[in-house]
């Protein structure tokens, strides 16, 4: 089936998540793993504004927390979407 412009087939394989997600939000997006203290394994699927030390984290940009591990040392490891350039 052949779509109009601007509309994304879900069902393409092929495509990339980072790609869906970019035409979404409208710019690249990044997936990166941070380190946050405290037991966070419920932001799972979350949006949140995450601070932190690492580079880009400073002004608390928006994130899609697309994985979340507990870890030894009261630490949880998440997976986010983060868009880039831009403050979001």
């Amino acid at each position: 089936m052949l779509l109009p412009p601007g509309v994304i087939d879900w069902q393409d394989d092929a495509m990339p998540a980072q790609m869906i997600l970019a035409r979404l939000l409208g710019q690249p997006i990044a997936e990166e793993v941070i380190e946050i203290e405290g037991e966070l394994a419920g932001l799972l699927g979350t949006c949140q504004r995450i601070i932190c030390d690492r580079a880009g984290y400073a002004d608390g940009p928006a994130v899609l927390v697309i994985g979340a591990e507990e870890q030894d040392g009261g630490v949880t490891r998440l997976t986010v979407l983060r868009p880039m350039g831009v403050a979001a």
